[in-house]
């Protein structure tokens, strides 16, 4: 399919796996760290026995502190010294400064979209301390307040992405 000259012209790009590979929690990966005994319990919870409740976090049904009260209460934790560790780490979250100094560079002729499978911890915590994500994007759309995940319904919220911005799909 080819592009006629009014149509926006989008680069997508997702954050974890392409901007960081930084984990939430990545502190508690540390041998030395106070809770690095529960950093297993907490990844085995979450994304091989509980999927779906990982899930529905990225889709907006619960919250950060939602998820560390069901954790601290399933793992028997302290929730207000979890929940901090959390915050904290989310606020240090290492992230490629040299790929978003490409994408910077090709603002002029693209559009450049993040779109994430996230949860409300991700702008709450981290977008607020990097304002370079957010000046290196023209739109940010994070699974939590899309309240779908990438994959969804055969990747539609690309498709209204496309739509919002007179583009199409170019092979």
């Amino acid at each position: 399919m080819s592009m006629n000259k009014s149509t926006q012209k989008i680069i997508f790009v997702d954050f974890y796996g392409i901007l960081s590979s930084t984990r939430y929690w990545f502190s508690l990966e540390n041998p030395k760290h106070k809770w690095h005994s529960y950093f297993a319990g907490i990844q085995d919870f979450l994304l091989v026995k509980n999927r779906e409740l990982l899930d529905d976090w990225m889709k907006g049904k619960y919250t950060s502190e939602d998820i560390h009260h069901i954790l601290a209460e399933k793992l028997d934790l302290n929730f207000d010294e979890l929940f901090q560790v959390f915050v904290e780490d989310c606020k240090k979250i290492e992230f490629s400064k040299k790929i978003l100094k490409k994408l910077q560079t090709l603002s002029e002729q693209y559009l450049c979209i993040m779109v994430t499978d996230n949860m409300d911890s991700f702008n709450r915590f981290f977008l607020s301390e990097n304002k370079i994500i957010q000046n290196s994007f023209h739109e940010i759309c994070n699974s939590f307040y899309f309240q779908k995940l990438k994959d969804d319904r055969g990747g539609e919220i690309f498709l209204d992405i496309l739509q919002k911005y007179n583009a199409d799909i170019v092979v």
